[in-house]
C-alpha cells in the first residue's frame, strides 16, 4: 500500500506535466496555422491586384 502513496502523485505529476505539453503545442500549431491563413490571404490578394494590373493597362 505505502508504494502507491509514492507512485500515484509521480503518475499523477507526470501526467499533469505531459498534458501541459501538450495543450501548448496544440496552441501553438493552432497559431502558426491562423498565421499561415492570414499570409495566405495576403498573398492571393496581392496576385489578385497584380492580375487586376495586368488585365487593366494594355500591353
Amino acid at each position: 500500500m505505502e508504494i502507491l502513496l509514492v507512485f500515484v502523485p509521480i503518475y499523477l505529476f507526470i501526467s499533469l506535466v505531459a498534458f501541459y505539453k501538450w495543450l501548448k503545442l496544440s496552441v501553438t500549431v493552432s497559431t502558426m496555422e491562423s498565421e499561415h491563413k492570414l499570409e495566405i490571404r495576403k498573398l492571393e490578394t496581392l496576385l489578385e491586384d497584380e492580375r487586376r494590373k495586368a488585365t487593366s493597362s494594355p500591353s
